[in-house]
């Protein structure tokens, strides 16, 4: 079947980031099917999701959004654990296509050997795109994952590392957008890094008047650890994708919808 192809609206587009939860024995199977459906409801230019561990999970999600006339940024990964657990989405019908994809892994995790915490034994990244769309105007795009908190356990060191590792790859790529679950609070000193590094948190306006949380987790965890960054002043507008308690029906994670809209904010 042929689709139709869209341009963009006068050079506005829409996202959605979200982390999946697919870890294995907890119905992430199911609920793959069901977040890609959302998805499709929404019908955003990019996703951005991070958590998608298995190929299988990966798979049920292309076949839902390759439907809708997506098509998807993928690299190699280690059979059956997709590593970095990363996969992005671009609506081809509205006139995008995937100019190149890399992936970068972190050059610091969390110690392999606890195999339990899984962060260093899934090899967290960026997942690092550029596309263009039918008026030829092209965006470097990263999908990213850093390094989880397990208890008091004081990776901060750890995600620091990978912050600077992010950044200096952005600003090489001349990278547009930045989007993905960061495992850190905006009280963390490292969340100064985005602005210290000229990148602007879409998020702040929503994040401060909902009081809400990203990650809802149980009980005291939840806590807001999901952004999207731009390399410009662009007006953006927040929603969430909800849900009705953890895992149920989608993740662990409520998703971030965000318009972007390329005039400066006033």
């Amino acid at each position: 079947m042929l689709l139709a192809v869209q341009p963009p609206p006068a050079g506005a587009v829409k996202i959605v980031s979200w982390n999946v939860h697919g870890l294995p024995f907890i119905g992430a199977g199911p609920r793959m099917a069901v977040a890609g459906s959302k998805i499709r409801e929404i019908h955003p230019d990019f996703v951005f999701l991070q958590e998608v561990w298995l190929n299988r999970y990966a798979s049920a999600l292309k076949a839902e959004l390759r439907a809708a006339g997506y098509v998807e940024a993928e690299y190699h990964s280690i059979a059956p654990i997709r590593t970095g657990g990363l996969l992005v989405f671009v609506d081809a019908q509205r006139g995008w296509r995937i100019l190149s994809t890399r992936f970068v892994e972190y050059d610091l995790s969390g110690p392999v050997w606890r195999v339990w915490e899984g962060d260093g034994l899934s090899g967290k990244g960026m997942l690092i795109i550029e596309v263009e769309n039918a008026a030829k105007v092209r965006r470097v795009l990263i999908d990213t994952h850093l390094q989880s908190q397990y208890g008091a356990r004081d990776y901060a060191a750890v995600r620091g590392a990978q912050l600077d590792q992010l950044v200096r790859e952005a600003a090489s790529h001349k990278a547009w957008l930045i989007a993905g679950d960061f495992n850190m609070r905006d009280s963390d000193p490292l969340y100064s890094k985005f602005a210290a590094n000229a990148w602007h948190d879409a998020t702040i306006a929503y994040r401060k008047a909902c009081a809400c949380a990203t990650y809802i987790g149980e009980g005291s965890a939840a806590d807001w650890i999901d952004y999207v960054l731009l390399a410009d002043d662009s007006k953006s507008h927040v929603s969430l994708i909800r849900n009705h308690s953890s895992d149920d029906p989608y993740s662990d994670h409520e998703g971030l919808i965000v318009g972007i809209d390329p005039q400066p904010r006033l």
